[in-house]
This record gives structure tokens, C-alpha cells and sequence, in this order.
């Protein structure tokens, strides 16, 4: 992971993995993993949706087209791990961890 800081205090998660993101790193943080398919996010945000979780902000990277992709998805609280079983339900989904920063 790496970081940098633009103008005065402006933070931000630049790469993950050796894929490039731009992610301001405050608040809660859904990491996610997966296989560079379509309907993951789509499945991602409904879950979430369904377990009142609000999505304030979301970057995504891959190395490659159907490739590993992933995402960082700024939330606004805590994803319960109920919540985390069902995204890691969808067959794409390698990893999803919270984090709180």
C-alpha cells in the first residue's frame, strides 16, 4: 500500500497491491478482492443496501481486463460481519475486510 499528501494535508491511499487507486483514508474502508467479473459490484452495493449500509464513495483498479480487481468502498459505518458474509457469498469475491481508519 502507498500514500501521498497533495497541497496542504490532503491524504490519500495512491496504490494497493501494485494497482493505482485514489482513496481519501478516513472514516471506514470495505477492502475488497475479486475475480474482474461483471455483477460484482452490482451484487456488492445491493448487499450493502440491504444491510443499511451507505456507500459515500467507492474507487476501483484491476491489473488486467477479467483479470484480479479492487475496490476500496468508503462507507458510512461499520459493515457488520453478517453483512461481510453475504458479499463474500458471490463466487467472484476473494476477500472483504473492514477497516477503520
Amino acid at each position: 500500500m502507498a500514500g501521498t499528501v497533495y497541497g496542504r494535508g490532503d491524504l490519500r491511499f495512491v496504490r494497493i497491491d501494485d494497482l493505482p487507486v485514489d482513496v481519501n483514508p478516513q472514516g471506514f474502508l470495505m477492502v475488497m478482492t475479486n475475480e474482474d467479473r461483471p455483477g460484482v459490484v452490482g451484487h456488492t452495493g445491493t448487499v450493502l443496501s440491504g444491510g443499511g449500509i451507505n456507500i459515500a464513495g467507492l474507487d476501483i483498479a484491476r491489473n488486467r481486463p477479467g483479470g484480479v480487481a479492487v475496490s476500496l468502498w468508503s462507507v458510512d459505518a461499520p459493515v457488520p460481519e453478517t453483512v461481510l458474509a453475504k458479499v463474500k457469498a458471490h463466487a467472484s469475491v476473494l476477500s472483504a475486510k473492514m477497516v477503520k481508519l
